[in-house]
């Protein structure tokens, strides 16, 4: 048996050395079912065979655009043949309302509302508890708003203010999230500049 797929993986490297030249590719394509015998092989159960004929194919789809249609169906319905298989094996009855029964998605989502599960939020490291029990007023209390400051202007450097309250001479870039722009000294809050 290794013995045959020796020789037939030999064989198959014949033809992928074959189709890396003009004259012997456009007789391989054109004049013998050489492509039809690698598809056929592409699903071979020893490794190197598969290997050598799914790299034949794909120098031979690159040349010739029909056999390439029908190797990339080849290679979709081999790589999905199960779920294919279960699909062509089911019946449909006309008065089944849904594909997979009347009970849609609650499977999936444990019989529930996915917003009803608290568990699954994010949480910011002890800002926002992940049980739920935070209510719109928290936000409200700390002046939030979009994760800034409420009244805070997207570009302090605007106002003439920098994220900190400190005048800025000219209009420049708004602090970032480390609380200082990345082309100038840091700010300690104490004494001058």
């Amino acid at each position: 048996q290794q013995e045959d797929d020796e020789f037939v993986c030999q064989i198959i490297y014949v033809f992928y050395q074959m189709v890396f030249h003009q004259a012997t590719r456009d007789v391989i394509i054109k004049e013998t079912q050489a492509p039809a015998y690698l598809i056929d092989l592409m699903h071979d159960k020893n490794n190197e065979i598969r290997k050598v004929c799914d790299n034949t194919l794909d120098i031979i789809a690159e040349y010739d655009e029909e056999w390439a249609k029908k190797i990339q169906s080849e290679k979709f319905r081999w790589h999905n043949s199960q779920w294919l298989e279960m699909v062509e094996s089911r019946q449909m009855d006309e008065s089944e309302q849904y594909l997979y029964g009347d009970d849609r998605i609650e499977p999936y989502i444990h019989e529930g509302d996915i917003l009803e599960r608290p568990d699954l939020f994010y949480s910011s490291d002890g800002l926002v508890a992940s049980e739920g029990a935070m209510s719109p007023d928290f936000f409200n209390d700390y002046h939030l708003q979009n994760g800034d400051v409420a009244g805070q202007h997207s570009f302090p450097g605007s106002l003439g203010m920098d994220g900190f309250g400190q005048s800025v001479g000219i209009l420049g870039r708004p602090a970032t999230a480390y609380g200082f722009r990345p082309d100038e000294p840091y700010y300690y809050g104490y004494g001058s500049r």
